[in-house]
């Protein structure tokens, strides 16, 4: 058991200052999921350049799928996704929805997420990438976002879930039908 795993699980805040400190690091941050399992945690870095939102998702699924093949890691207990991306009204002053990548008022932002698998709660930091005039990252500012009625989503990490579970789901039920043996 790693020494984090002694000390208890990782949370939001943790995993924030971990990041921001990365990114100003580097000037930026490479996609990464950061799984928590009852028996281990792990990390694993996501190619997400190029892919568009749709098959983010997918791309997710997969990978929650793979890691469920992979022995040790137990039941799922938290998520954590660390990503760049755009942020933007959902609307333009027209009400029509308008994707962040095109909106002309989009702010860079520094996004980390989490999801307590079990409960099914969801959480978010989300921190304003301002740079320098030489386009150098110069400061994260962090977001609040107007309006938490409790309803963030992390469709990314749903989606990992989601794969992983359903594994885990058809192992069971094939060691079950094989009397207990396990199923390769």
């Amino acid at each position: 058991m790693s020494a984090e795993r002694k000390r208890g699980e990782p949370d939001l805040g943790t995993i924030s200052r971990i990041a921001k400190e990365t990114t100003l690091a580097n000037g930026f941050h490479i996609p990464t999921v950061i799984v928590v399992g009852s028996n281990q945690l792990d990390i694993i870095q996501i190619p997400f350049d190029g892919v568009e939102a749709e098959a983010r998702q997918s791309l997710m699924k997969v990978i929650g799928m793979d890691m469920a093949t992979q022995k040790g890691m137990g039941e799922l207990r938290k998520l954590f996704l660390v990503t760049e991306g755009w942020l933007a009204r959902p609307e333009n002053p027209k009400g029509e929805f308008v994707p962040p990548s095109e909106d002309l008022n989009r702010v860079e932002a520094l996004i980390v997420a989490m999801l307590d698998v079990q409960s099914g709660l969801a959480e978010m930091d989300l921190f304003k990438m301002r740079r320098g005039q030489d386009g150098e990252l110069a400061e994260l500012v962090s977001i609040k976002l107007g309006g938490d009625d409790g309803q963030t989503r992390a469709y990314l990490l749903e989606k990992f879930a989601e794969g992983y579970q359903s594994v885990r789901a058809y192992r069971k039920s094939r060691r079950r039908q094989n009397g207990g043996q396990k199923s390769r």
